[in-house]
């Protein structure tokens, strides 16, 4: 911003003038390095998005406890993603319970509750998870405790004592004397523990 030749405040020194000029010239050049800094932070949020993945996007949302809604077909669960393993997601359901969902069966996530941290930036999902924990490793830990769970497929939710695991197919016991019920382990989309 160039001196001005004009006339000056009666009361003010070429000192003045000057102090007050680079003042005006600092406070511009704020705002262009502000302007450029918000450039660079969208140049790197583009940068990152075009180089994700699901399984990055969904590590990225794990570790913001991110409140979602996950879809896999028409089965829905509202809750918190807390974690991501090899081929299935932990979600803190709504009602409190923990709930296994297979990352092959997820077909959306639809971030809720957006907070400020999460409108100031986007998932990257550039990233993998670490866990080599998979679904039927811990399958196979909930059939070893008798736990109580309600298991997912595209047709139905079964519930009761997860009792006993094969190659390839689960049972739920519906209680002492109930009925039986027996899964494809790959027609499975969701585990909830009960």
């Amino acid at each position: 911003m160039p001196l001005e030749d004009g006339p000056r405040d009666p009361g003010s020194s070429p000192v003045d003038d000057l102090l007050s000029h680079l003042g005006a010239w600092r406070a511009l050049q704020s705002v262009s390095d502000a302007a450029a800094g918000r450039a660079r932070t969208r140049d790197l949020l583009a940068r990152s998005a075009s180089v994700g993945t699901w399984e990055g996007l969904l590590v990225d949302l794990a570790e913001g406890s991110t409140p979602i809604i996950a879809a896999a077909g028409s089965f829905e669960l509202s809750g918190r993603l807390v974690g991501v393993a090899k081929d299935f997601v932990t979600v803190e359901a709504s009602n409190g319970r923990p709930a296994l969902l297979r990352i092959e069966s997820l077909t959306s996530i639809r971030q809720v509750g957006r907070s400020a941290q999460d409108r100031r930036g986007r998932p990257a999902g550039s990233r993998t998870a670490t866990p080599d924990v998979t679904f039927t490793t811990v399958l196979d830990l909930l059939c070893s405790e008798c736990a109580p769970v309600a298991i997912t497929t595209s047709s139905a939710t079964i519930r009761g004592v997860l009792d006993s695991m094969g190659e390839d197919v689960i049972t739920v016991r519906g209680s002492i004397r109930g009925p039986t019920t027996h899964i494809r382990l790959g027609a499975v989309i969701a585990c909830e523990i009960c």
